[in-house]
C-alpha cells in the first residue's frame, strides 16, 4: 500500500471537489488543500480507520504539509 496514493483518497473522499492532481507531498493542507480544522479532523479519523493507528491532537496541529502526515503514518507503521 502506497501511503500517499491511500492520502489522496481520503483527501477527495472528504472533500470530493478537490482536484487529486493537487495532492502533493509539498501541498500544504491550509493554503493548497483550502482544509479548515474541521476538515483535518475528518482526515484523521479516515487515516486512523484505514491505516489503524491513533493520531494525537498534538501530532496533527504540528503537521503542515501531506508529506509530514504520510511520514507520520510510515513511523507509526513501522515502515
Amino acid at each position: 500500500m502506497d501511503i500517499l496514493t491511500e492520502l489522496k483518497r481520503l483527501f477527495c473522499k472528504i472533500n470530493p471537489g478537490i482536484d487529486e492532481g493537487k495532492i502533493t507531498i509539498e501541498s500544504t493542507f491550509t493554503e493548497d488543500l483550502e482544509m479548515d480544522s474541521l476538515g483535518m479532523i475528518e482526515l484523521s479519523l479516515e487515516a486512523e480507520d484505514r491505516f489503524g493507528v491513533n493520531l494525537s491532537d498534538e501530532e496533527l496541529s504540528a503537521l503542515t504539509r501531506v508529506g509530514e502526515l504520510a511520514e507520520l503514518l510510515r513511523n507509526k507503521l513501522g515502515r
